[in-house]
Formats: structure tokens, sequence, C-alpha cells
């Protein structure tokens, strides 16, 4: 952990996870403080970068010196780590999320233990090895979740929290942080038997997790006589209860351009032959935003029983689309409750609506993705893009559907929100030599 007597400011160290740093934001983090976690995840290429000189080199001479120099410390003992978040929703309203930070032994996912619900790409995965093979460390969390059906991970949980938290500090945009510490035996022994039957879905943090076991593989080949305990063997997670009241998940709306204006202008009425389209008056910009989430909730509303996507061109007219499975081809979907099936509205969005019933071809590149409607509509209406679809979030029950039948969601089908910290606790084994003094 980073040692607070050579911080005046824990929150300057920290940052988000790397894939939602972009390279303007990860300048920002580099002049924030010498010691910001950026340098480790996120380290910037340089001119003249050589297999034995690069970022990943440098990220493993960061750490090592910050050891050194006592800027990160050792816990004493083992211990887990209890984080709470306060934040506030868009709309205006605050919840708080809880997650227990712990090592958890690699699971390949064919043994149904720890199971992913979203696709993975390989480039990310090629960055995180090399990064892994040059650090020797986890240095964030993979954001998990865990069903609690007896109640008492939640009793443990709750009564942790009435304790003096050993971490406290709100970020830039308000959230407050609180981190508990526990390392009681006996309370760590329980945690173990509580979890050690359970079950654990990915929510974030796929392409790391894969990272990890594939290192695992090359470690225990380069390993002969490996006993399972090393530490590359497993992997930190921040593990939160599906029923956690303050597990939010964003919906992630679709931005389009490039397309033919005849095209755009037909839109509405080419989805009739799909959907159920219904023309909604949009207000002047004055209004807008106002008018947007009694529209979101709308949707939220209608989207309980039905899929219903959100369709904006331009000008004064906001379009809702109720899917009523017309065409043929709809996707297959995972079992549902009662014998039905548990279709995604994004799955129906590109597979059906774009691809079946538009003949639209679209690649990721060519699609922006943004969790704020506000931000959509704008974008649009100032003609920077053409077409925005309004989506609503998925629930975590599809998750959990879609995880158990062993099938995996489309990228960009979930937005966990808010996103981890990274810095707050990170795991290496070191030794006293390791330090100086």
């Amino acid at each position: 952990m980073y040692n607070p007597h050579h911080l005046d400011d824990l929150f300057a160290v920290l940052a988000p996870p790397y894939d939602v740093i972009s390279r303007q934001e990860r300048e920002v983090y580099y002049q924030r403080h010498e010691h910001n976690i950026v340098r480790l995840i996120y380290g910037r290429d340089e001119p003249g970068d050589t297999p034995e000189d690069n970022r990943y080199t440098r990220a493993a001479g960061y750490l090592q010196t910050w050891l050194q120099r006592g800027v990160l410390i050792r816990d004493a003992q083992p211990a887990m780590y209890l984080c709470a978040e306060e934040y506030r929703l868009p709309d205006g309203t605050t919840r708080e999320r809880h997650g227990l930070i712990a090592l958890c032994r690699l699971e390949p996912y064919e043994r149904g233990i720890v199971l992913p619900h979203e696709e993975t790409s390989s480039l990310p995965k090629r960055m995180l090895f090399d990064l892994r093979s040059a650090v020797e460390a986890n240095l964030s969390q993979i954001f998990s979740l865990y069903e609690d059906e007896t109640g008492r991970l939640r009793e443990i949980v709750a009564a942790q929290c009435q304790r003096p938290a050993d971490l406290s500090f709100r970020d830039a945009e308000e959230m407050w942080h609180r981190v508990w510490r526990i390392g009681e035996v006996t309370v760590l022994q329980e945690i173990q038997r509580l979890m050690h039957d359970r079950w654990a879905i990915i929510a974030d943090g796929h392409h790391r997790y894969e990272t990890c076991l594939e290192y695992q593989q090359l470690m225990r080949h380069a390993t002969p006589g490996w006993t399972g305990q090393e530490w590359f063997n497993f992997a930190m997670l921040y593990l939160t209860e599906i029923h956690d009241a303050g597990l939010t998940i964003l919906p992630t709306h679709r931005l389009l351009r490039g397309l033919a204006a005849p095209l755009v202008a037909q839109l509405p009425e080419r989805l009739c032959g799909a959907c159920q389209v219904e023309a909604l008056p949009f207000p002047c910009q004055t209004e807008r935003q106002r008018h947007m989430q009694s529209l979101m909730q709308e949707m939220r509303r209608r989207g309980e029983s039905r899929h219903v996507i959100g369709l904006y061109t331009g000008g004064d007219t906001f379009w809702l689309l109720t899917y009523d499975g017309s065409p043929s081809g709809i996707p297959a979907g995972v079992p549902g409750p009662a014998g039905g099936r548990q279709i995604l509205d994004v799955s129906l969005l590109h597979e059906i609506l774009l691809e079946k019933v538009l003949g639209m071809n679209l690649q990721e590149e060519d699609i922006l993705f943004t969790q704020d409607e506000t931000t959509a509509i704008d974008l649009v209406a100032r003609q920077n893009y053409q077409v925005a679809f309004l989506l609503n979030p998925t629930r975590v029950e599809q998750i959990v559907q879609y995880a158990m039948a062993g099938r995996r969601m489309p990228r960009k089908s979930t937005y966990f929100y808010p996103k981890l910290l990274t810095g707050i606790v990170m795991h290496k084994e070191v030794s006293d030599a390791d330090y100086s003094g």
C-alpha cells in the first residue's frame, strides 16, 4: 500500500483502470504526482524504446524503487480489505457500493467457478501480459460478483462498516471512499469458509483475468515443482454481492456517423416493420436535459417487460422503438425465467435492427460509445454524429443468466459504475531485501 507518511493526499497517487484512461488523461495523472500509479499500469511509450527499456520495464523499475524508498509499504500481516464507495448518479441520487479485496485462486473458466460474461480482444491481453511479466505483481483488482444466499457475508460486511475506516478520502468528483483492513484471523477464516464453494462472475476486468491465466501457465511450465501457492496462481479480486444496493450498471449508448443522408432520414420508417415506432416531440435546448430524464425513465419503465430502444436523428423528434419480435433470426439468447429466453437489447440492436433490417455491417471503430444520454443527444444535435441509439442498462440477473449458461455478451454490453480506483491495494511478494534500511 502507499505509505501515508509520504503523502499529503492519497487520491493524488491513484487512478482509474488503465482501459478508461485516454492519452490526454494519462498526462494529467503523470503531472498530478511523481508516484501516481499510472506510471505502473499505463506508462508512456518513449522514443527509442527497446525490448530492454520500455514502458513495462520502467514500470518494474518504478515499483522496485518505490519499495526501496518506502513510498510503498507491505502490510505486516495477511489481510483482506473492505471498500465502500459512496457516489452520486446523474439523476442526483446517492448510493454506496461495498466490495471485498482479496486474493482468489485462479480457476480456468471451464471449471465453472470463475465465470466470464463478456467477449474480449487480443491486443489488450498482449499489453497486460507484458506488464505482468515485467512487474511480477497484481497491480489492480478484477471487479467480480458473487451471491450470498445465507446473508452471513452481508452481516460480516455490515459489522466491519460499524468501526472507523482505516482509510477515508474524497476524490475529484466528491465520491467518498472508505477502506477497512480485515486482519482478525477468525473473521478471515469465516470469510474463506463462506466463499469456498461459491462462484464469481467477472464484472469488469476480463482481459486482466485471462492474462493472469495465460501467465500462470507460462510460469508453471517454467517452475518445476510448483506447489500452487506461488503468487502467479492468484488474482486480486474486488468482490461485490449481486444484491448489493450500491451495485450500478449504466447503459452504453451507440452513436453512428458516415451514413448516407437518405438512410438516416428513412430510419424510423424502415424500422417500422420490425418495431413499434412511436414519435415523441423533443423540446428546445433549454428544456432538453429535463425532458431527457423523463424519456429515459419512461424507457426504463417500459423496458421492464419489453425491449425498448431510443432513436434520435436530430431535429425536434425523438423515437421510441419497441421490438415486437417479427423478423426471423432473432438472437438465441439464454434460458430465462419461466422457461422463456433472456435476450439482450444490445444484441437486438446490432444483430437484428442494424444488420438484418438496415443491412449495416458496422465495426466497433465505426461507433462512439457513451454512458451519458445527454452527451449522445447533443453530439447528434450539433451534427458531430448522425444517429444516436439509446439503450436501457443490462440487468444483473441477465449477466448471471448469461454467465451460468456459458454464453458471452457482446463487448460494451455492461458498464459498471463507478470504476474502481487503482492503487489502494496492490499485491507483490516482497521480502526485507526489497526495502532499504
